[in-house]
């Protein structure tokens, strides 16, 4: 039990007595030691961020580790109801500063960043990438008819291929650059060390599953009653893991970055001309393409109407669709695990 006799010493007065662990007034005693909450919180808060600053004097030993300790005890059990999470944010660090005469000044910091499996930091961006398309949906041809339509053949229709070129002998379609709707999300959490198992040994589980596509649903909404609501979150093969950042030190909870890039999975979907197509949301898709001789009625030799001629035209003859990249089950990252 804590004693503190000397009334100049004390922030606390001339107690003269010793207190077991509890909460008197604006005092709590932990492990022996005295903690009282300085005032002059300190703090700011964004539309995205936060962070904020506490300081506690803790007295009654003059090493800062036991003082800490004492502080963390305190958080533990509830003595201090606030510790870990303060005006919605949390505890990310304690450090030690000012000693004085058998005790330390410790302060908090706080910020959005999160706990070990708590909720989660997610950023994203979906700022579009840019892909080759070769097929659009609709083609519309001006003017239908080069020349005089009483002579001339129609223009060439090439059934939504894009911007088909004579190549040598044939034609081919070089397509164009369109944006498209991406989504890259990073998510930042604390990993309990229990499922680290070592720094290198989870650094490769790291690596190993770098480049895989979701087996199962990733980040459902919970439905309050231990489940998940339906529809929510990335199904199996929307999202891929791009890999994480951050450092991973013996002994301490990692707080680490990972990265993902999601793309809708579609099913029985008319692409281009093509219809009934399904494909996962990171498969690769293109198309292939077929040259043929279009059969419009066009001048006879001499340039009279009503001839037949036959041109060649490349037009789009199927999408394939590739596996590339291996499923694999997340659940050894342990992102957003509680310990247990």
């Amino acid at each position: 039990m804590a004693t503190i006799t000397d009334p100049v010493a004390s922030s606390f007065g001339n107690l003269n007595s010793d207190l077991d662990d509890g909460v008197y007034n604006d005092v709590i005693v932990k492990n022996g030691l005295y903690i009282t909450e300085l005032r002059g919180r300190s703090g700011a808060s964004t539309r995205s961020s936060g962070r904020a600053s506490r300081t506690w004097k803790v007295q009654g030993d003059s090493s800062p580790q036991t003082c800490r300790a004492a502080l963390l005890a305190a958080g533990d059990d509830g003595s201090l109801a606030d510790l870990y999470t303060y005006d919605n944010l949390n505890l990310q660090e304690v450090s030690y500063d000012n000693q004085f005469l058998n005790g330390w000044e410790l302060t908090g910091d706080y910020s959005d960043t999160p706990l070990v499996g708590g909720s989660l930091k997610v950023s994203v961006s979906t700022t579009g990438a840019t892909i080759k398309l070769y097929q659009s949906t609709n083609e519309r041809v001006y003017p239908a008819f080069a020349g005089d339509p009483a002579t001339a053949q129609p223009c060439r229709y090439f059934r939504g291929a894009i911007d088909v070129q004579p190549e040598g002998d044939r034609m081919s379609p070089r397509g164009s650059d369109i944006v498209i709707p991406t989504l890259r999300v990073n998510v930042t959490g604390r990993i309990a060390y229990e499922y680290v198992d070592t720094e290198i040994e989870y650094s490769k589980i790291l690596a190993r599953l770098t480049g895989t596509v979701n087996q199962n649903w990733q980040f459902q909404k919970p439905d309050g009653v231990g489940g998940f609501v339906t529809g929510t979150g990335f199904a199996p093969g929307e999202l891929l893991f791009l890999g994480a950042d951050g450092d991973i030190i013996a002994d301490k909870d990692p707080l680490l970055t990972f990265s993902f890039l999601a793309s809708p999975n579609l099913d029985n979907v008319t692409i281009g001309t093509i219809p009934g197509v399904t494909k996962k949301g990171h498969e690769v898709g293109w198309f292939s393409f077929k040259q043929m001789l279009d059969d419009v009625a066009g001048p006879t030799d001499d340039g009279a109407a009503g001839g037949n001629s036959k041109r060649s035209v490349v037009v789009v003859e199927g999408y394939h669709v590739h596996t590339v990249y291996a499923a694999a089950d997340w659940d050894d990252l342990a992102l957003a695990k509680a310990p247990s």
